[in-house]
């Protein structure tokens, strides 16, 4: 009892010290949002199961951002949290969309400083019906027009807790309505990606 009392006084002092917040296992919060990959789902609180095999509907993570306001988690026993992704508020905007590919342009530079380089992989499908600037949102919505950035190994991005890539995008919900997503990957993802679907083959 008095090794277990000395040990929690000591990882207190450190936390005190070096001003990393640690979960009861030891492990630092110091990947996207708070989340460290391989970590158990059941460190973060106020995320719930959903019908998706292995991915947890979240309120809120130990790091918040102000312009998210929900986010998933994707886990299996095998291999820890893998994936995490920011869900970003509703904003209101213009059929141009420019005020949200504002949003997404600052929150890529926000990923910039830590990560360092993206790509660009903004671009209209051929053929697109919605082509003209003012049907920006409507592309959106309709999966004719995408605007995002890419981190990976070919962007030049920096390799930082365990994050093999990050896609940071605009979405629509109308013509007016859109938000932003990002999405972490970690280099266990596609170890949980096989666990996952192994699993769901157990039902046959």
């Amino acid at each position: 009892m008095a090794y277990n009392t000395l040990g929690k006084a000591l990882a207190i002092v450190a936390v005190a010290i070096v001003g990393i917040p640690l979960f009861a296992n030891g492990q630092t919060r110091d990947g996207p949002f708070g989340v460290t990959m391989g970590s158990h789902v059941g460190a973060y609180t106020a995320c719930k199961a959903t019908k998706s095999s292995g991915m947890y509907s979240c309120d809120s993570l130990p790091r918040m951002h102000p312009d998210f306001e929900s986010y998933v988690i994707q886990y299996h026993p095998s291999a820890g949290v893998c994936w995490v992704k920011g869900i970003g508020r509703t904003m209101r905007v213009s059929r141009y969309g420019s005020e949200l590919q504002s949003k997404v342009d600052e929150i890529n530079a926000q990923l910039n400083t830590k990560y360092g380089k993206s790509k660009n992989t903004s671009f209209l499908r051929s053929g697109a019906l919605w082509k003209e600037n003012h049907d920006f949102m409507m592309a959106l919505r309709q999966k004719e027009r995408f605007y995002s950035y890419t981190f990976d190994a070919s962007s030049g991005m920096q390799r930082v807790d365990g994050v093999r890539s990050i896609f940071v995008a605009a979405a629509a919900l109308s013509d007016s309505q859109g938000y932003v997503v990002v999405e972490f990957s970690f280099d266990n993802e596609k170890q949980c990606d096989e666990a996952i679907k192994g699993d769901s083959g157990k039902a046959f």
